[in-house]
């Protein structure tokens, strides 16, 4: 398609002078990959990769347009953002003054995009730091004199467990559960630390949920359980 490889070559071309924000880029790079690959054919990206999971949510719910659908939709996208291109050609932009413009760091290049959601606030030395880092005296320390559940979640809906699978804490893992952890927990997502010891292949961890009974049929907001969300080589190599 004709307008859509202009279209992108325009976009790819622009300097950081003018102004596209993150969720414009998420758009334009979910609508490219659906219009040269179609439907999402990578694994999802842990809740923790803040660029690569913003980057495959954006390409995965265009699931199910077609490739001539997504470059149409791509060149609608690029036409009515009035950064200086149309079917009929390119057109001069009055641009802001650099000191107003908002600016996200993610570069013009928006094929390739590197989405900038993380977070600079410092982190806050809790449980759940403790439980990502690993830190078991500290995080024993704090489950003996916190006035709070081990099955506690934080702002974004997760518990120690959820964490500490993540990150492939095994030591950190047995820990909570040995202090009461759920192991059946579930994310705003309907994520079970099982999810996330399969998502992330953390081959230990899954074992001992799996060991610890586990439910393995829960599924998550998408219909998928954790068997779903890794490959079969590493479910293989489960005793279930």
């Amino acid at each position: 398609m004709e307008h859509f490889e202009a279209a992108y070559e325009f976009v790819n071309s622009l300097s950081d002078r003018v102004p596209i924000n993150n969720e414009q880029k998420l758009n334009l790079y979910s609508l490219y990959k659906q219009g040269t690959i179609g439907d999402c054919n990578v694994k999802k990206p842990s809740l923790f990769e803040f660029r690569d999971r913003a980057k495959w949510d954006a390409w995965n719910n265009r699931r199910g347009l077609s490739l001539e659908e997504g470059k149409e939709q791509y060149v609608e996208l690029v036409e009515s953002m009035n950064i200086g291109w149309t079917r009929q050609g390119q057109y001069d932009v009055e641009l802001e003054d650099e000191g107003t413009q908002e600016r996200q760091g993610m570069g013009a290049s928006v094929s390739a995009m590197a989405y900038d959601g993380d977070s600079e606030e410092e982190e806050v030395e809790d449980g759940f730091f403790f439980a990502r880092e690993g830190d078991l005296s500290k995080l024993s320390q704090y489950i003996e004199k916190a006035a709070t559940s081990v099955d506690d979640r934080d702002e974004q809906g997760l518990t120690m467990l959820h964490y500490a699978c993540d990150r492939g804490n095994i030591e950190a893992v047995k820990l909570l559960v040995s202090s009461g952890a759920d192991v059946n927990a579930l994310t705003e997502e309907n994520e079970t630390p099982l999810h996330f010891a399969c998502l992330s292949e953390r081959e230990e961890i899954a074992q001992y949920l799996i060991d610890q009974k586990c439910d393995l049929t829960v599924q998550d907001t998408e219909g998928n359980t954790a068997k779903d969300n890794t490959s079969s080589a590493f479910w293989k190599q489960l005793r279930v």
